[in-house]
């Protein structure tokens, strides 16, 4: 047994845990992977989550071990039979990658039913319910080429490795499993801002999209299978829908000129209506129109992050109309308006979808 602890600088006393439940005298080391077997590998680069990942899977990957698993430190279930859930499918070859999909209302987490799953469904013909989760298990024969991916020294993808790793599966067309679990509880403490976190999602999702890069028309790959475990009553959210209307409304009014230069005018012309009508809404062709487009121009824009906080705005637009008109429907019917939106975006991206949809 190996154990192998990769800090980044943690003061809650991971290391001394790690020294402690080693037998015989510990060992600290910086390099050498290959004869020691208690390792704890201080990273003195720049921290963060995706070099502290890319070194697990290089020590991984040098061990030729048969299955990794990432557990997300904020996980409300980090008890062993979550991570033998995980770790079984892996084993007994039955999927390569293994993830957690927490059973929750689906009009929790907009950010990632009205954007990241779009845009990973449309260019990959597939998507995981959690794509920003970090919980994931892995066999890294069945992802050669991992470890060597560019991904892992992208300053966009450092809020967003998992995202990353997420779309790289997809895109290798590695057997998949969803594995149902409780919902995660968010850590208490500092968090971002809704406009940061939109932000940081939107850039992350473009590149992981543009590294991927799955050509327009490939064969759609089949959706990734889910076990249930376990499930529970998720309750309805509740949002202010009033102020994120009240966003849409005025970036529609300033930031228009802006819009124009990224999309067509019948969409922006759109975008206009849906902010001057009593109730807004962005409905799932327009959506589909901005999503596609904007991805596309942050490829070429010189500047990706004021591209993403033009698209902030219009997020927030939708998301009030996608919330007014699902309140109060069964969850069943809340998945099918989801599953239509990743249709939409599928149709654009594959060039097929009329107006504004060219290759």
């Amino acid at each position: 047994v190996l154990v192998f602890n990769s800090d980044g600088g943690s003061t809650d006393g991971t290391t001394d845990q790690v020294l402690r439940a080693t037998a015989g005298a510990p060992v600290m080391a910086s390099h050498s992977l290959r004869t020691i077997h208690r390792i704890v590998a201080p990273y003195h680069g720049l921290p963060g989550k995706p070099a502290a990942l890319r070194t697990i899977v290089a020590v991984a990957e040098l061990l030729q071990a048969r299955a990794v698993l990432v557990v997300d430190a904020n996980a409300t279930e980090a008890s062993p039979a979550v991570f033998a859930s995980l770790l079984a499918p892996v084993l007994d070859a039955s999927a390569d990658v293994a993830v957690l999909a927490p059973d929750r209302d689906p009009r929790e987490g907009p950010l990632v039913t009205q954007v990241v799953r779009p845009l990973l469904a449309g260019a990959c013909g597939a998507t995981f319910e959690d794509p920003l989760g970090g919980d994931i298990a892995m066999s890294l024969q069945t992802l050669p080429g991992l470890l060597g991916q560019p991904a892992w020294n992208d300053d966009a993808l450092r809020p967003g490795i998992d995202l990353w790793l997420r779309a790289f599966v997809l895109a290798s067309g590695a057997e998949t499993m969803q594995i149902a679990t409780r919902p995660r509880t968010p850590p208490a403490g500092a968090r971002v801002s809704l406009r940061d976190a939109v932000q940081q999602v939107l850039r992350a999702t473009w590149r992981c999209l543009e590294l991927v890069g799955r050509p327009a028309g490939a064969a759609p790959m089949a959706a990734p299978v889910t076990r249930r475990v376990s499930s529970g009553d998720a309750a309805e959210p509740e949002w202010a829908l009033d102020d994120l209307a009240r966003v849409f409304r005025d970036a529609a009014r300033d930031l228009a000129p802006l819009w124009r230069s990224v999309l067509p005018p019948e969409i922006v012309e759109a975008l206009a209506g849906a902010a001057a009508a009593p109730v807004v809404r962005v409905d799932d062709d327009v959506w589909a129109a901005v999503l596609v487009h904007a991805a596309r121009a942050s490829c070429t824009h010189a500047r990706p992050d004021d591209l993403a906080m033009q698209v902030v705005p219009i997020y927030l637009g939708r998301v009030a109309g996608f919330m007014h008109d699902a309140r109060g429907l069964p969850p069943g019917e809340v998945r099918r308006r989801i599953d239509a939106l990743e249709r939409a975006v599928g149709l654009r991206l594959r060039g097929t979808a009329g107006s504004g949809g060219e290759p």
